[in-house]
């Protein structure tokens, strides 16, 4: 999900956000030139713990990607030294400490993330900012795509903990049992939205591929 220039987040849309993140959606928060921040805090710090403060009229260069977060983890072939960063003309600082995904060039976080919640601490209208004309907002959106995609492993190690997430959910008083040759058991499993989340650790006792029923 994508909050594109929202002036304020009301409460109904706050609940149905919440619901929506904890069912396992993604949303990302792009925020508008000269936004009150108080219409979005009270979301921010009942989901995420952090909130906004009144923007900053001040330049700033988007200068440290943060290779190592789960979201670029895989998307670049290597760290780039010699990128041409976007820059904004204004932007928010944070109050909290939720982990910085980009980063200007004093530190201060430009995409954050918390869980599956992103926000964008400046505007990116072009008015306000020259990302959508960066190479680097394709990698930035891109990477959030995916990461909204089901990709399990292919493979798992018998004893640690994992989980696996279906797209289907079973009625109130059906389950899920996991079945192989002579051997079968039924492992925990919760139901999210539309997703069914499967959760192993001292189950299985045995390798082997295994059939849903």
């Amino acid at each position: 999900l994508i909050l594109n220039g929202l002036e304020t987040i009301p409460e109904t849309l706050e609940r149905l956000l919440t619901g929506s993140l904890e069912a396992g959606a993604n949303i990302l928060i792009i925020p508008p030139e000269g936004l009150n921040p108080d219409g979005y805090n009270r979301f921010l710090e009942t989901t995420a713990g952090f909130s906004l403060e009144p923007a900053l009229a001040s330049e700033n260069r988007i200068a440290n990607i943060r290779f190592d977060h789960p979201l670029f983890r895989d998307v670049f072939e290597s760290e780039i030294s010699n990128f041409e960063y976007p820059q904004v003309q204004s932007y928010h600082r944070v109050k909290g400490n939720p982990p910085g995904i980009l980063e200007f060039q004093d530190g201060a976080p430009f995409l954050l993330g918390s869980g599956n919640l992103y926000l964008f601490t400046a505007s990116i209208a072009p008015s306000n900012s020259n990302l959508t004309r960066s190479p680097l907002i394709v990698p930035a959106l891109y990477a959030l795509g995916l990461k909204d995609q089901l990709r399990d492993a292919l493979y798992y190690t018998i004893g640690q903990p994992s989980e696996v997430s279906l797209e289907r959910t079973q009625g109130p008083d059906g389950v899920y049992q996991l079945e192989t040759d002579g051997y079968s058991f039924i492992p925990e499993q919760q139901q999210l939205g539309r997703k069914t989340v499967l959760r192993f650790g001292e189950e299985p006792q045995r390798s082997g591929t295994y059939r849903i029923s």
